[in-house]
């Protein structure tokens, strides 16, 4: 039997009503779980009866892209937009279309520490950036010291540490 409280969204006011709101949660997780269970056996024998031939199917396919993907790089020079005198930088036929297009441009550097070094010279610093940021790890270790006065003038900057009381509901799976 369902519980009023669930069924009307009332309050629970007494510790009984409260054990039996309890109770009901532990039946209805019970069955979720049995639900959830079912449902991943289900979705196992799936996989276990089309699960090779998808791997096959899905190896095939990619031989197909492969031997496509040659073929283009072969061809590539007629992949031509217009404003070059060709056709279209694809090629669309039964319902697959193969060509090429531009990636987003991408700065690539070989030896990042060399780059930085001539970077921080050049221009003022203008392409080297760095980040500054609060050690929130450092901070909570040095405000749990209550005695070291340099917790109050972290204090005196809105710098605390909070740590709150938050209500949980688990239900403990049954063994």
């Amino acid at each position: 039997m369902k519980s009023q409280i669930a069924n009307r969204k009332s309050e629970i006011g007494t510790w009984e009503e409260a054990e039996r709101v309890m109770e009901e949660l532990a039946q209805e997780e019970s069955e979720r779980r049995m639900i959830q269970a079912n449902i991943d056996a289900g979705v196992a024998a799936v996989h276990a009866k089309f699960g090779s031939r998808m791997e096959e199917e899905n190896a095939r396919i990619g031989e197909l892209e492969a031997a496509l993907a040659r073929f283009g790089k072969k061809h590539k020079k007629e992949f031509r937009p217009k404003e070059e005198g060709g056709e279209t930088r694809s090629y669309e036929h039964a319902g697959v279309v193969m060509g090429f297009r531009k990636t987003t441009p991408a700065v690539r550097i070989e030896n990042e520490p060399k780059a930085v070094d001539f970077l921080a010279t050049h221009d003022g610093g203008r392409y080297v950036r760095t980040r500054t940021e609060p050690d929130r790890q450092g901070l909570a270790e040095a405000l749990k010291d209550d005695s070291d006065p340099f917790v109050e003038k972290l204090a005196a900057h809105g710098i605390t540490l909070q740590q709150k009381d938050k209500f949980f509901c688990e239900v403990k799976e049954q063994k």
